[in-house]
């Protein structure tokens, strides 16, 4: 369900504010909010819904929502402070995206030059210390607690994706390269494996499993990446 709501808080965002990407995802967190309300039988009188961020089974679950939801703002909103990723002058001139970070005294607003794609996202890292921000392509390492940047990964983020236990976090460069973070950081970045797109990406048995376009003329390959090592093994063929 966690997946499914990061989904469409993923599409929202792309689409802003009052459109149907938003509206479905205000829906999945009601009904998110009203299942916990069901199965549990706890609160009496029953707790009100807030619109924003429902009460969960998994405590866990919320402050993680909380602090990695995001709102695309038109403007800097006026009188606050307003923190640029990378800092004004040292970026490329492309243009920015403002984003309002987080829920009611704890949220804050970024700048965020945009990358080379055309969706964005937002999720908390497996170590729940930073943040994983991508302004339409451009990949923004963020520590939660001091809004600094850490690292810049890229212009051509084409998705991410946690694991169920929310101990490893996978991104796809450009549908051409993967790469892998855990809870202590980094832990491997493959060398150009497709020529542009990934499907039926899943993980199984500490094995990533997918395919990946070629342009060898051979179509969709199938492959798989350990895990641990980051190792890459096609159907039939070597590893990379």
């Amino acid at each position: 369900m966690e997946t499914l709501l990061n989904e469409s808080a993923r599409t929202a965002i792309e689409h802003g504010p009052g459109s149907e990407a938003d509206r479905r995802h205000r829906l999945l967190h009601y009904l998110w909010w009203f299942g916990g309300q069901v199965l549990s039988h706890r609160r009496k009188p029953p707790v009100p819904y807030s619109g924003l961020f429902p009460p969960t089974r998994d405590p866990s679950i919320q402050p993680r929502m909380e602090l990695s939801a995001a709102q695309i703002l038109d403007s800097p909103p006026p009188g606050e402070p307003v923190i640029a990723f990378p800092p004004e002058g040292s970026d490329s001139g492309r243009p920015r995206v403002f984003l309002r970070i987080g829920v009611g005294d704890a949220s804050w607003t970024g700048s965020f030059e945009i990358g080379h794609m055309s969706v964005g996202s937002i999720s908390m890292m497996p170590d729940d210390k930073h943040l994983f921000i991508s302004a339409k392509g451009a990949g923004y390492i963020i520590d939660l607690k001091r809004r600094t940047l850490v690292e810049q990964i890229g212009t051509h983020v084409a998705f991410v994706r946690m694991d169920a236990p929310r101990t490893l976090f996978l991104v796809d460069h450009n549908g051409m390269s993967l790469e892998m973070f855990g809870r202590t950081g980094r832990l491997w970045k493959t060398d150009t494996i497709s020529s542009g797109g990934f499907r039926e990406i899943s993980l199984e048995d500490n094995m990533i499993l997918g395919e990946a376009r070629q342009a060898s003329g051979e179509g969709w390959v199938g492959f798989s990446v350990n895990v641990a090592t980051g190792e890459v093994r096609f159907e039939d063929a070597g590893s990379l």
